[in-house]
């Protein structure tokens, strides 16, 4: 399944479906936080100055391109997925806080 409009590059296998976004986001989110834009090796796909393309289907080889790594969806390599738990903050969101006393315990 590729998708898009995210700003987040993304190759993930949920379920048994694959779900690929190679997200051109704009500049400035290149430019802050690349890691979570880029999909694959290098920004921009192709590894030249303009955007191309992401390989998803290799029709030479007739098989799906090797997954990318791609900064959010490795994230969850590392940390399984909880959908149902929607009441924490992401760590890279919650450092710009501060806790409330006797809020939220």
């Amino acid at each position: 399944h590729v998708f898009g409009h995210t700003h987040f590059g993304w190759d993930a296998t949920l379920d048994g479906v694959r779900y690929v976004q190679a997200a051109l986001s704009y500049p400035e989110e290149r430019r802050g936080r690349l890691g979570t834009v880029a999909t694959g090796d290098h920004f921009p796909h192709g590894g030249g100055d303009e955007p191309a393309p992401l390989l998803v289907w290799d029709g030479a080889a007739r098989e799906f391109a090797p997954r990318y790594r791609a900064g959010w969806s490795a994230f969850y390599d590392a940390n399984p997925r909880r959908p149902a738990l929607t009441h924490l903050l992401a760590p890279y969101v919650a450092s710009r806080y501060e806790a409330e006393p006797g809020v939220g315990e």
